[in-house]
């Protein structure tokens, strides 16, 4: 008996022991103490000491990123935040996703973890290019507008569907940032859109708006075609250069390769030397943002919030009164809708308008209290039925020349095409032009009177 007992006694001290880190781990996650006091695991690119300041860290995807095996599934729809400041963690797409401990500091940070692309055989080219472009590092500082208005869009989409966050660079790589940036074979916008490409994905051209540089259109359009692509390939470095050059083309290169027995990766590939090129710039661009110290390029400053919000519009409105009631500058305006041509935002033809975050209230406040008529635009489209002269267009719809002119992308000497649309003033007494599928200005040069003299002759 009085060995049970000692022994039961031995249990509890064990028992004790064992009991006291419990209760008192419990204690310390219990208190008010905020979570960003507790240390948190290195999140990607962690250096030792002894490495240096200008030690080029280990690029080392984190384990706390989405897998790219599974990013395809049906997408979670994403709550929107009432502040413009992103929720963290993004929803992923798969329920395996292990938030960071912390939210990130900046928009920068919030990139580097979701990188997730895989790294490419030949990494002395992608090297040159990330010295390269460190050289010319304008691209990535303050002076370069582009990215504090557009990429924190950019990359709430791409999260929203589970892409790999270096999507958010291939702007960078076609056009730096810049939705007017037009290449010589007519591509154009942030994404680069060829004209036909647009068409594909339903990006209108026509004299009001060109949606290949309208910032959410175009995003999603390209989202679109990079999805396509990599389910059509399964291979992220492929659907990249099919990106670049077609997806024919990339295709015809592989079924080459598979009939000569040779590989079928990225880098196997005969390609031109743009395509061939082209993944080591967006992974150069990896390298530089995932280690900027090394680099020495000083990141532009852009925090994890949105910068515009879209708002729709249920009439037509001048540019001048939309940045009169919202007190946004002119300019800026502009810059955050580069896709319409027009100083009218006509709002049967175009899905919203951009205006930054802070200024959506004032916007929406001083519209209430403002007269109707006050705030509808004096200009509104006309089909015409008839091919007329310039100023027979500009007299029948009571339009000062000057102004149509300059309304209207045309010479004073031209003949504007029946079916053509046009810009002209608003008749209250006039019906409103059903909508205009397609509104496009086609214009003929009038036949010189020695060329009718010759008919005449003929005859």
């Amino acid at each position: 008996m009085y060995q049970l007992d000692l022994t039961l006694k031995a249990m509890v001290r064990v028992v004790g022991w064992v009991a006291i880190p419990i209760l008192f781990s419990s204690c310390v996650l219990s208190t008010d103490r905020p979570i960003e006091d507790f240390p948190t695991p290195a999140i990607q690119n962690s250096r030792s000491v002894e490495e240096g300041a200008d030690a080029k860290p280990t690029n080392t995807t984190s384990t706390q990123v989405a897998s790219t095996s599974s990013i395809f599934q049906a997408p979670i729809a994403r709550q929107p935040s009432s502040t413009g400041v992103a929720t963290w963690p993004p929803v992923f797409l798969q329920s395996s996703y292990i938030a960071p401990v912390s939210p990130p500091v900046d928009i920068w940070d919030r990139m580097r973890r979701g990188f997730a692309l895989p790294e490419l055989e030949n990494s002395a080219l992608v090297e040159r290019f990330a010295t390269f472009f460190a050289k010319r590092s304008g691209i990535f500082s303050e002076q370069n507008t582009g990215p504090r208005k557009f990429l924190f869009y950019i990359l709430e989409e791409i999260e929203a569907r589970g892409l790999p966050t270096e999507l958010a660079l291939l702007p960078f790589v076609e056009s730096a940032y810049n939705p007017h940036a037009q290449s010589p074979k007519k591509a154009l916008g942030l994404w680069q859109f060829m004209p036909r490409t647009g068409l594909d994905f339903a990006l209108d051209q026509n004299i009001l708006t060109d949606e290949r540089k309208h910032i959410i259109l175009s995003t999603r359009a390209a989202l679109d075609y990079l999805t396509k692509l990599y389910r059509m390939f399964g291979d992220w470095h492929l659907a990249l250069a099919a990106y670049s050059s077609g997806e024919g083309r990339v295709q015809k290169t592989i079924d080459k390769q598979i009939k000569l027995g040779l590989p079928t990766a990225y880098s196997h590939l005969a390609l031109p030397n743009e395509t061939k090129e082209y993944v080591p710039r967006l992974l150069a661009m990896k390298e530089i943002i995932s280690n900027p110290s090394y680099y020495r390029v000083a990141l532009a400053k852009i925090p994890n919030q949105a910068y515009f919000q879209a708002v729709d519009l249920s009439h037509n409105m001048d540019v001048d009164m939309i940045a009169e009631l919202s007190g946004t500058d002119k300019q800026l305006l502009k810059e955050l809708n580069p896709g319409y041509h027009k100083t009218v935002y006509f709002a049967h033809y175009m899905p919203n308008i951009l205006l930054p975050s802070d200024k959506v209230e004032q916007f929406l406040s001083n519209g209430r209290v403002m007269d109707f008529e006050k705030r509808e635009s004096k200009w509104h489209l006309q089909k015409l039925l008839k091919t007329l002269k310039v100023s027979e267009v500009a007299h029948l719809y009571n339009t000062p020349l000057k102004e149509f002119l300059l309304m209207n992308p045309v010479n004073h000497n031209v003949l504007i095409k029946a079916g053509s649309t046009v810009v002209v003033y608003r008749h209250p007494a006039r019906e409103r032009m059903p909508l205009i599928k397609d509104p496009q200005l086609q214009i003929q040069k009038p036949t010189s009177p020695l060329k009718k003299k010759m008919k005449v002759n003929k005859k």
